[in-house]
């Protein structure tokens, strides 16, 4: 006879079928979670495994779930660094996924959900790279090569007994470098009509498995669940869309693997980060918001600008167009689809036309009403508060002449920097506005010697260009400014920007960004010893630059003038596996006999040759 628990999963499963919405397809369901109501509690699911051999990801079915289901998974941090994940292999790779679940989230600033695709055999993410960070849901940008907000629109779970679950649907192609999600509301099952498309991770390979994140990746006390996740594969599957425009330049990141050995995987590349008496984000003079404070308010909009200004960002970056009856309004995409409720070529409508449209639900519903704003409204907005970076959109004399009036006319030309995408753009500007600034948007590293010969005073570099390690000091050569993209103005994100020295950084998060500007600006003291014995495993690359600077260290004893070889020799042992951890080159101590001091500096010897001996 069966028991009443057996009695109940049924209806609970059915009731869960009914309420989560599904696309309809005739493609075939691949994997699905079942809830996870009939695995073991406590433990990790029968049929998932570690994403490699060494990996002790921290994930186990626990009791509560979405939609009335009695289990869900649960994933966790773990003290372990490299890529730390467990996995659900599919029995075979396939080219279009559709992947679906429902989670619920910790909160604090810290990443506290990460999933990722990899392809068969693979070691590395493939298309999905997503994560939860600073209260936004955000998808790795392989061409960017940087985190890109997906939405804000989600809300953590302060308190674990009453969980706030949301449904996720994603949507992907091996070969497109499109990825749609569609992101219901807090509490909600019911997905939007339109998804929201960003770019993939990488390119041109099959879909084998997907991957719940732990290890350090998860912040210190973090937590994700997951539930009711089905994997839907075949060739009826609808196609992602295109991903916003391409940025000039950019290369996506294809098929090739960083390395087979899991254990050089770093969570940022240090090279660089870690010189003696560097300190490099003193260097930084220009903080720009991204399309306004794009993280927190619909982008390109005078809500976004005015919360520019309002965190103190030094500079607002907005894109401009032309309408077709000859009016500057600003807008970063071609078309309306992404980030309107209307669809097709923005050019193609009046003023009024675009005017009518809501700029801000798509982000928001509070921010329902927003409209695409004009050119001269922002400059007026912006006159005397803030500079203004116009990213043009557009060539031609007729666009540039007007551009320039208005500029003139309701802003302020001495506070204004003109991103111009071409040498004849930028002597035109030159000539129509001699007290503006200009950032020279290169289309390709080849051009930089031209773009300073037209006196452009700032060139902007991509992120992934600064793997040519002549580029910056050829800029810095010819005399002209660094300008570097971020997104998030998270440490791990800032650090390798501001090792390059950068005159200015952008951010969709300028509040963020200035955050931790200021906290890499501190003119830093000599740490005392004890702070090295603070350092455990789990600090990552942020944390070790804030303790352990390559700076000069204090180190008595008591009893004797002079450094104590003993100490010193601890701390040694303390702090080298977190530098090559952290993915910097291990620290050299160096320092005359009978000094109260001792250095950190990059080299290897000293550690091979006394620590390996002791």
């Amino acid at each position: 006879m069966p028991t009443n628990q057996q009695l109940i999963y049924p209806h609970l499963l059915i009731v869960a079928i009914l309420l989560i919405p599904t696309l309809a397809i005739g493609a075939e369901t691949v994997y699905s979670s079942r809830g996870f109501e009939f695995e073991k509690k406590n433990s990790a699911p029968t049929d998932w495994g570690p994403f490699h051999n060494s990996s002790r990801p921290n994930v186990k079915v626990v009791i509560g779930g979405a939609n009335g289901s009695l289990q869900c998974l649960k994933v966790q941090r773990t003290s372990r660094n490299g890529w730390v994940a467990f996995s659900k292999t599919l029995a075979n790779p396939q080219s279009r996924i559709l992947i679906e679940f429902s989670f619920a989230f910790s909160p604090g600033a810290g990443r506290s959900l990460n999933l990722w695709t990899h392809a068969p055999k693979g070691r590395d993410a493939s298309q999905l790279n997503l994560c939860i960070q600073n209260g936004g849901l955000l998808q790795y940008d392989g061409q960017a090569d940087a985190w890109v907000t997906i939405t804000r629109g989600i809300t953590p779970s302060t308190n674990p007994q009453n969980l706030i679950w949301h449904r996720l649907r994603v949507l992907m192609d091996a070969n497109r470098t499109g990825i749609d999600y569609w992101v219901s509301q807090p509490q909600k099952f019911k997905y939007p009509e339109q998804p929201i498309t960003r770019r993939v991770y990488r390119t041109n390979l099959l879909l084998g498995a997907i991957d719940l994140v732990s290890g350090t990746r998860v912040a210190n006390g973090a937590w994700y669940l997951i539930d009711d996740l089905t994997i839907t594969a075949g060739a009826d599957l609808p196609t992602p869309h295109t991903p916003p425009e391409a940025a000039s330049g950019c290369t996506l990141r294809d098929a090739e693997l960083l390395s087979n050995d899991p254990s050089k995987f770093t969570t940022v590349a240090a090279e660089g980060l870690l010189r003696e008496n560097d300190n490099t984000a003193n260097h930084v003079k220009q903080i720009i918001a991204h399309r306004g404070a794009s993280a927190e308010r619909p982008e390109c909009t005078l809500s976004a600008f005015a919360r520019a200004i309002e965190v103190g960002a030094t500079a607002v970056e907005m894109d401009v167009r032309t309408t077709r009856d000859g009016k500057l309004y600003l807008l970063h995409d071609a078309t309306l689809n992404r980030t309107t409720d209307s669809e097709g070529t923005a050019s193609d409508k009046t003023l009024a036309q675009l005017k009518e449209l809501d700029a801000g639900s798509w982000f928001d519903k509070k921010y329902q009403g927003e409209r695409i704003p004009e050119l001269r409204e922002a400059l007026q907005q912006c006159k005397t508060k803030i500079d203004v970076l116009l990213d043009l959109k557009e060539q031609g004399t007729k666009y540039a002449h007007q551009v320039a009036a208005e500029v003139i006319k309701y802003g302020d030309p001495q506070r204004t920097i003109v991103g111009v995408r071409s040498v004849e753009q930028a002597l035109l500007f030159r000539k129509l506005l001699p007290e503006a600034k200009q950032l020279g948007l290169i289309p390709n590293p080849q051009s930089i010697a031209a773009f300073v010969d037209a006196k452009v005073e700032t060139i902007r570099l991509w992120p992934d260009w600064l793997k040519d390690k002549s580029l910056v000091p050829q800029i810095k050569k010819l005399g002209a400014q660094l300008h570097l993209n971020g997104t998030t103005g998270l440490p791990n994100e800032v650090l390798p920007l501001i090792a390059h020295q950068p005159f200015s950084l952008s951010a969709d998060d300028p509040a963020t960004l200035i955050k931790t500007l200021k906290s890499l600006m501190r003119d830093r003291q000599p740490n005392c010893v004890c702070e090295i014995y603070k350092l455990s495993n789990a600090d990552d690359l942020p944390k070790l630059t804030r303790r352990v600077t390559p700076q000069t260290l204090h180190v008595s004893n008591a009893k004797k003038n002079g450094y104590c070889p003993a100490a010193i020799l601890s701390c040694l042992k303390i702090v080298t596996p977190l530098y090559r951890q952290a993915g910097g080159e291990p620290p050299q101590f160096n320092a005359p006999a009978g000094s109260h001091k001792f250095v950190f500096s990059p080299a290897l010897q000293f550690f091979q040759d006394t620590i390996g001996k002791r």
